[in-house]
């Protein structure tokens, strides 16, 4: 995400370590982020597609916003099986 302009994204599926008995509620934070500081900052950063095994870590950026790195962190709770 640090070469070109416009929208920009990258989606990682995360597998739980445990199946849980019903979809379970998923929280994203960004723990750490590595920008150009010409530009101006700009995320989203979206779950996706939660299910009992796991889910999809959605992070874009757009205009001309230059990131090298992105860290989350995430945290899971339900019913576990």
């Amino acid at each position: 995400m640090w070469a070109g302009d416009g929208n920009r994204s990258l989606e990682v599926r995360v597998s739980f370590d445990r199946l849980y008995a019903y979809k379970p509620e998923v929280l994203l934070s960004l723990a750490a982020v590595d920008s150009a500081r010409e530009q101006n900052l700009r995320y989203d950063l979206r779950v996706k597609d939660v299910d009992t095994n796991g889910f999809t870590i959605h992070f874009a950026t757009w205009s001309d916003t230059r990131i090298s790195l992105a860290t989350v962190s995430w945290f899971a709770f339900g019913t576990a099986q």
